[in-house]
């Protein structure tokens, strides 16, 4: 393994010089041909810095920690992939783990991304000592200091506004196992009732049963509502797990997607692109989240900025293959 002192005698400088330069320390003047000449050098040999010498040298490890308690989630793969790259590209490492209390006694972290609801109630026992930034949709309206954050209620009043202008008028929503009757309800609820409300379209709000498995409550759900009710020509899924699930029973059921019913979905994962037909879904900035928010910790940790406001990301609607007017609309048309 190359070490300071190869890159040194290859590019024909002293190594203090060969540090200042790949630490970003120069704090006497060093000409660019030099400049260039040790990077070059540095990069034909190989070399990485040594992470103690550089945390000695600095007083910083060059580490990240980042939570997020649901680690199977397929928005966290995505996310994680990004966030992975951008740090790797700004020279830092990152520790990834679900285990929140782990990161209290962690000292050998510069700073924390915090991924989950803003609720989180173990994040206030964290040191404040240690630069902190959360990415989470938020809860409410105002914007959060020192969160990268987005509307889920305002994702899902899109998506239905996109079947109502389709022509959908009775159209249900899958909450899964939400709680029926929450109030204040859930944004994500908020924004299915606003967007009924202001499409002048019927809602049916289908609750289920607490359960791990949420593509079997999908199904469990949508297998209820075509018994119970024939007039829906469209369906909401909260996430791309339940739509999954509401897609297997609507297709067992022989109903036609999106020839007898449209189907909407939230999340725009790789379920939502992987299923057939592909489904037309909601796409929260999750990786871009996760991206600005270390670039914005990264800032605070080498001290060029202090207070981080906070930013809300727009969400967007993606659509494929599964929405389409209504039969009856078809028919007149």
């Amino acid at each position: 393994m190359a070490t300071l002192a190869d890159v040194a005698r290859r590019a024909a400088v002293s190594k203090g010089t060969v540090s200042r330069v790949l630490n970003n320390k120069m704090n006497m003047p060093i000409s660019q041909p030099t400049i260039e000449r040790i990077r070059q050098a540095a990069e034909e040999l190989g070399y990485r810095p040594n992470a103690l010498a550089r945390a000695l040298a600095t007083g910083k490890t060059h580490v990240i920690g980042l939570f997020y308690g649901n680690m199977i989630d397929p928005h966290f793969a995505r996310m994680l992939e990004a966030v992975e790259a951008k740090a790797r590209a700004l020279g830092y490492h990152l520790v990834v783990s679900s285990d929140l209390e782990g990161f209290q006694s962690e000292g050998r972290m510069d700073g924390l991304l915090l991924v989950g609801a803003p609720g989180e109630p173990l994040f206030a026992s964290l040191p404040a000592s240690r630069p902190m930034l959360f990415v989470s949709p938020s809860q409410g309206e105002d914007l959060r200091p020192n969160f990268v954050t987005w509307r889920d209620g305002e994702g899902v009043y899109r998506a239905i506004q996109h079947l109502t202008r389709l022509g959908h008028r009775h159209i249900a929503g899958l909450f899964g196992d939400y709680i029926a009757g929450e109030e204040p309800p859930r944004p994500r609820v908020a924004g299915f009732r606003r967007a009924i409300e202001d499409g002048e379209a019927t809602g049916y709000e289908y609750y289920g049963l607490h359960s791990a498995d949420q593509i079997e409550n999908g199904s469990l759900l949508a297998r209820r509502l075509l018994r119970e009710n024939r007039q829906i020509t469209a369906l909401f899924a909260r996430n791309d797990y339940l739509a999954l699930g509401a897609l297997q029973a609507l297709h067992e059921a022989g109903i036609a997607v999106p020839g007898r019913m449209s189907l909407i979905s939230f999340g725009d994962s790789v379920l939502a692109r992987g299923a057939y037909p592909r489904l037309t879904s909601v796409h929260t900035p999750f990786a871009e989240a996760g991206v600005l928010a270390l670039e914005h910790l990264i800032e605070r940790i080498d001290g060029e900025s202090r207070d981080f406001p906070g930013v809300l990301l727009p969400i967007t609607l993606t659509e494929r293959d599964s929405c389409a007017p209504p039969p009856q609309a078809r028919q007149g048309q």
